[in-house]
């Protein structure tokens, strides 16, 4: 897994996600990483880690968590996060998971 280097900003982040899915690279580290308020629907992010990451508010609908462990969003803000049904079964350690809304 690639870690991401502590001084890129929100933008390089989504960028960096947005790459992953154009060119199918392995996960990456994205602990404590702050991305409130960001669509992050219909992306690939499989093998991505959020553990300690803030996801307020992120919208996740028709994100691909295969293969992805629970433990990926350990302590994981995602107070007011969107996700489909299914993803529920990863976030079991995660923090604000009562107001998330499932659709």
């Amino acid at each position: 897994m690639n870690s991401v280097r502590p001084d890129l900003t929100r933008r390089d982040i989504i960028k960096l996600i947005a790459s992953y899915n154009n060119n199918h690279m392995r996960g990456f580290d994205l602990q404590g990483v702050r991305l409130d308020n960001e669509d992050l629907s219909n992306l690939n992010l499989s093998g991505f880690n959020f553990t300690n990451a803030s996801l307020k508010n992120c919208n996740f609908t028709g994100a691909n968590f295969r293969s992805m462990a629970s433990v990926a969003f350990k302590n994981a803000d995602v107070t007011g996060a969107f996700f489909n049904e299914a993803h529920r079964q990863y976030l079991s350690e995660a923090i604000g998971v009562d107001s998330v809304s499932f659709v």
